[in-house]
């Protein structure tokens, strides 16, 4: 759900606040933390200072008995837990407890150890759970007579810290409150307007310029609100004008683009598979109209008129492939459906092509995937596809290669019929623009090769109208599969 602007202008108003609340309680209580220890700090020390200072004549003295009462009158500080004296080399002097009775023995805690290492004339300061002060007992030389140590318990002042922690929040939130119903209030009188302006708006993006918004005063967002309605008049006849020339333009491009590109490819792609057999039949029917060889040389004219016959074949090839090609996208192709063995017709084929496979050094085979059903379709045009699709193959398989036919049907998918080729294979990019009516993909292997890239376009297409399909898959240097597959409603018994 979208979040409206009053929304967002309250959030945003509040997120401030929050912002600068949550800024001054921390800098608050981190200030009051930092004079709070500072404080606590200092109340420490002098307590240990004062204390040690008492100390210095009953410790000169070795006076076991006013240290232990002085010891034992310093406890009865609610905030003192502990207070020990300890001796210049931290053998435990008094505790006014039962720590007197290690009396005399070194007191090797790790606190004592710090005071003993530094010797410090000013107090040392631990704090963790308790507060730990020392002070180093002198005498006015400076001499260190024994040390003092004093722990505070830290619950008191750690709960005066809390309860002023508390107040502060709760005065916080006592702003936040106040200032959230003022933004609220100022969020409704500020937003109202522009609230409408968006819905007439909306109701323009959505296609409704009948839409206007209503305005009243002198303010800006009047302004906007006029400027608007202004806007959205012309808008709506500027609309109506440009749909009319686009479409008009659109027409225009669309016809010219179809018949500049129909021109275009019909020439590219014709003029030399034309040229070339004309060529071919004119020069040598001129030789043998002219007898250039003489009246002698009847071998050489026979030789001659093979050659244009075989130039007139492939131009009628041609002209049938155009022919073909235009019959299935008009959709006038008649098709003689009759019941075929399909392993007939992958024999028939390979008995057409087996003479130019073995040309070009590359081994034809067949194969079938189990037992094969009677296959519905024209025989000659499925043949004529099947003929296209293993051409194609040999002629861009090297030598040492392998061309294989083989199908296989199953229950669900119907009728797969493969032919699989180990050649210089496809690019990815390039695998849809071989299905295409005059395209050939430029390669070394490619170049060798004259044709009007119409046989795979016509194999589509032959196979589309009998309600089949035709794929390809293919990566470079490994080869190409085309699979034809045929549905279940061509499909008859299974042949033995």
């Amino acid at each position: 759900m979208s979040t409206t602007i009053r929304t967002k202008f309250l959030l945003y108003t509040i997120g401030l606040l929050l912002f600068i609340l949550a800024g001054f309680f921390v800098a608050t209580i981190y200030i009051d933390k930092a004079q709070f220890a500072k404080t606590l700090s200092e109340e420490a020390s002098s307590i240990a200072v004062t204390f040690a200072s008492s100390l210095t004549n009953d410790l000169y003295r070795f006076d076991l008995h006013r240290l232990r009462r002085q010891v034992e009158n310093a406890k009865i500080n609610s905030d003192i837990e502990k207070a020990y004296v300890v001796d210049s080399r931290g053998r435990l002097l008094t505790a006014g407890d039962k720590l007197d009775t290690r009396f005399n023995q070194p007191f090797n805690t790790e606190f004592v150890g710090k005071l003993l290492k530094m010797q410090s004339r000013t107090p040392v300061l631990q704090i963790d759970d308790v507060l730990r002060v020392g002070q180093t007992v002198r005498l006015a030389d400076g001499s260190v007579l024994g040390y003092v140590v004093i722990v505070f318990s830290l619950d008191r002042p750690l709960r005066n810290f809390k309860d002023r922690t508390i107040s502060i929040g709760l005065i916080g939130l006592g702003f936040l409150a106040f200032g959230g119903l003022c933004a609220l209030a100022f969020a409704w009188r500020v937003t109202r307007p522009v609230l409408a302006l968006v819905d007439m708006a909306m109701r323009v993006g959505k296609g409704d310029l009948s839409a206007r918004a209503k305005v009243s005063g002198d303010d800006e967002i009047a302004l906007l609100g006029r400027t608007l309605n202004t806007m959205t008049e012309s808008v709506s006849i500027k609309i109506e004008q440009l749909e009319e020339a686009h479409a008009n333009v659109k027409r225009t491009q669309h016809e010219a683009e179809r018949a500049s590109s129909a021109k275009s490819e019909f020439l590219a792609n014709m003029s030399h598979e034309l040229r070339t057999p004309l060529n071919v039949i004119i020069g040598y029917s001129e030789v043998i109209s002219m007898t250039m060889f003489g009246p002698q040389a009847l071998s050489k004219y026979v030789e001659y008129a093979q050659l244009v016959n075989q130039s007139g074949i492939h131009l009628l090839g041609i002209i049938d492939d155009l022919l073909d090609l235009s019959k299935v996208e008009a959709g006038k192709m008649d098709f003689d459906e009759d019941e075929i063995d399909v392993m007939e017709l992958l024999a028939d084929c390979v008995n057409v092509m087996q003479q130019r496979a073995e040309l070009g050094g590359v081994s034809l085979e067949i194969r079938a995937g189990g037992p094969l059903p009677a296959l519905k379709c024209d025989a000659r045009r499925m043949k004529q596809v099947l003929l296209n699709l293993v051409s194609n193959a040999i002629k861009f398989t090297r030598e040492g290669g392998q061309v294989l036919m083989w199908a296989q049907a199953d229950p669900k998918r119907g009728l797969e019929i493969n032919v699989e080729d180990t050649g210089i294979g496809i690019a990815q990019e390039k695998i849809q623009q071989v299905l295409q009516p005059f395209e050939q993909i430029e390669s070394v292997m490619s170049r060798q090769h004259h044709g009007t890239g119409l046989g795979l376009p016509i194999a589509k297409a032959l196979v589309v109208a009998q309600g089949g399909s035709l794929t390809v898959e293919s990566t470079l240097d490994v080869g190409t599969t085309f699979t034809i597959r045929m549905p279940q409603d061509h499909l008859a018994k299974i042949s033995a």
